[in-house]
């Protein structure tokens, strides 16, 4: 699943767990533990702290959540910021993995988190949340869970924004470079690489025709070949055709020997693959023809040019296409890594964009 990064008042959010910056001691103390305290029922919960006693930085509990529109609270106590040493990060960190860890134990399969350590303890806003977002996406990895990371104030929120600008430079120097390489770049003959492309794509379609008309025999094939092999320049050889999606896809497909099942799987189901490649003229919606290109696991060109076969293209004005990109470049083709980069930049989940 993902990782939210949402602005509201986390008594409000509902989630299987909430999760509460306690104080060390079974008192109430001010910031979100009063919050959570008074909206969850300030006596019947400081009963159930009561009994389990003092709770150690880093470390986290379970108590039912009362009345919060949840089932649990989960109480941890994050550090004090003093000199901003690796000991008080790494506590921050226990406690995002234990109260994780604790949920996960209790069959949640969602939690809500302030962002701890970040009020009266000092932590600033955006080291922790690169603390908060290292910890979830790490659990992540080996668990399906919901997370909710819940920022209230402005600061939170330009610290959650900061690091989507650094991605969109990234993305634009590399898209540059790979603009350079597609349409500059040559091999060795002096060959564009959009003329090697166009001539490969060229011997694609005349060994697929060769295998299903019975009436090309072998002298007709190999002229044919010839032709494609010695032509000159782009008009020559493709003689003004559009190559389709579906060309273009099973052509990647087999130059990068993949089985179907290997590209499909975990983006759209088997229908819609046997469309791209049996239906002529089949053309994608922007969503599939995307997760067409990471499931092929594209370079940045190669799903540039799979895209423009079915008329779109990533634009550097859009925010999710620059997230996109930026998770191609780093060979993050998994919805979940998208996700996660879609949504701790503020912005929604790749199915409710595209």
């Amino acid at each position: 699943m993902s990782l939210n990064i949402i602005r509201n008042d986390i008594t409000k959010v509902k989630a299987d767990a909430i999760v509460n910056t306690a104080n060390p001691k079974p008192v109430i103390g001010g910031g979100t533990d009063s919050a959570i305290y008074q909206a969850a029922g300030s006596e019947k919960l400081l009963a159930a702290r009561e009994k389990i006693g003092d709770i150690a930085v880093g470390e986290a509990v379970v108590t039912p959540a009362f009345d919060l529109p949840a089932t649990f609270i989960i109480h941890t106590v994050g550090p004090v910021w003093e000199t901003g040493d690796s000991e008080e990060k790494d506590m921050l960190k226990s406690c995002y993995l234990n109260s994780l860890e604790l949920a996960y134990q209790y069959k949640c399969s969602s939690i809500a988190f302030p962002l701890i350590s970040s009020g009266v303890y000092g932590f600033p806003k955006d080291v922790a949340i690169d603390i908060a977002k290292a910890a979830i996406n790490e659990f992540l990895e080996t668990h399906e869970m919901e997370v909710y990371l819940v920022v209230f104030d402005d600061a939170s929120l330009v610290a959650s924004k900061e690091r989507f600008k650094s991605i969109k430079e990234f993305v634009d120097s590399e898209y540059v470079k790979a603009k350079e390489e597609a349409e500059y770049g040559a091999d060795n003959l002096g060959n564009t690489r959009p003329m090697v492309r166009a001539r490969e794509m060229e011997l694609l379609y005349l060994e697929r025709s060769y295998a299903q008309d019975q009436s090309m025999d072998e002298d007709e094939y190999h002229r044919r070949r010839q032709k494609i092999v010695e032509a000159k320049d782009l008009k020559e050889l493709i003689g003004g055709k559009q190559i389709s999606f579906g060309v273009k896809y099973f052509e990647f497909m087999m130059k990068k020997g993949m089985d179907p099942t290997d590209v499909y799987t975990g983006y759209y189901d088997r229908r819609i693959h046997s469309k791209m490649i049996n239906l002529e003229g089949y053309h994608p919606n922007k969503s599939t023809a995307i997760m067409a290109c990471l499931g092929l696991k594209l370079t940045l060109s190669e799903a540039d040019e799979l895209l423009a076969t079915a008329g779109y293209t990533f634009n550097m004005h859009f925010d999710p296409d620059v997230i996109v990109m930026y998770c191609i470049i780093n060979k993050k083709y998994r919805l979940m890594d998208i996700n996660y980069e879609l949504t701790s930049n503020g912005l929604p989940e790749f199915h409710q964009i595209y």
